[in-house]
């Protein structure tokens, strides 16, 4: 078996990904695969319908453990697999370090498609839906539980949600981890995993360090503030 990066892409001429797979090549050693997604069958929306993808994909394959990102902005420092050789776990994610009940956007798209789950998840750190990892089978697991929670946004009888609405599917991701999955491994800053915009950080010449200088293995949401300067080192 092989390990597997992969996530729902771009192939326009735009190719909003060439950086993000510029990074993972240079980084994850064959026989690693590298794998983006970018046609969607399905009838929603790629950021929700990607889980599904993602999930069939995995499943189809004989893969050991597995990556499954955002692609326009994330970039692969050094060999996010090093960290997970150091950490072998069945389920990874990271956290944002904030709670539910103190991010607008967060708490609204909550409140949107799954109010019934507020008062249980208001006072939670928010989970980030970018960057998880794992083994095989459990990550394909939870892809496809995140499609189907999908399904249940409290909209859908009404119009069905589009990406400037707040699509559901970092919601579904935390519900379900807090209800399935209370074993997965919640990263921090700290732990200097995946950077999210919210961790205690310092940049230099194009690299992200945490609080105690250590070098994340993957940069997420760098462009908020940080995109021609991680765009030209991975040009």
């Amino acid at each position: 078996m092989i390990d597997l990066v992969i996530g729902m892409g771009d192939d326009t001429p735009q190719n909003r990904d060439q950086v993000f797979m510029r990074s993972a090549v240079r980084a994850c050693q064959p026989p690693v695969e590298i794998k983006l997604i970018t046609e969607d069958p399905l009838p929603w929306h790629p950021v929700v319908d990607r889980w599904k993808l993602i999930s069939d994909y995995i499943k189809a394959g004989s893969y050991d453990r597995v990556i499954v990102c955002d692609t326009f902005d994330v970039v692969f420092q050094y060999n996010p697999f090093e960290w997970l050789d150091r950490q072998p776990c069945d389920l990874l994610l990271v956290s944002e370090e904030r709670i539910f009940k103190n991010c607008e956007g967060n708490k609204r798209g909550m409140l949107d498609a799954f109010p019934q789950y507020w008062d249980e998840i208001k006072e939670f750190q928010i989970i980030n839906a970018g960057v998880l990892a794992g083994r095989a089978n459990t990550v394909a697991r939870l892809c496809e539980e995140i499609y189907g929670l999908c399904q249940q946004d409290a909209r859908l009888p009404f119009f069905t949600p589009k990406f400037q609405d707040r699509l559901p599917d970092q919601q579904a991701l935390n519900i379900i981890v807090r209800h399935k999955y209370k074993q997965a491994l919640i990263t921090l800053g700290y732990d200097a995993w995946a950077f999210q915009y919210n961790h205690k950080h310092e940049m230099r010449d194009g690299v992200m360090y945490n609080e105690n200088g250590e070098m994340y293995a993957i940069l997420h949401q760098y462009l908020y503030q940080w995109k021609e300067e991680v765009q030209k080192r991975y040009a």
